[in-house]
């Protein structure tokens, strides 16, 4: 087998139709998942379920109060504006 670079594996892969790119990234990344973390999709699903009702009863009890999103945002501008003056 012929050795490939990376740089050139890669142009190559980016020159693909979109849709073959989107199967080699779903094939790579689920090469990244070890089969010792995986859990089934009715697991996964469980899980949402009870992590779905435990914000719904936040909400209800207002334990997690939001917040007006004007003020958020206008928290969030300041802090980048600060950071942006920094050296």
């Amino acid at each position: 087998m012929t050795a490939i670079s990376l740089s050139d594996l890669l142009a190559s892969a980016l020159s693909l139709p979109k849709e073959d790119r989107a199967s080699v990234a779903k094939k790579l990344i689920e090469s990244l998942d070890d089969e010792d973390d995986l859990v089934s999709e009715e697991e996964a699903e469980a899980a949402w379920a009870v992590e779905l009702e435990r914000r719904a009863r936040q909400v209800e009890e207002d334990l997690n109060a939001g917040r007006p999103v004007g003020r958020t945002w206008e928290e969030v501008r300041a802090e980048l504006f600060k950071q942006s003056k920094r050296p």
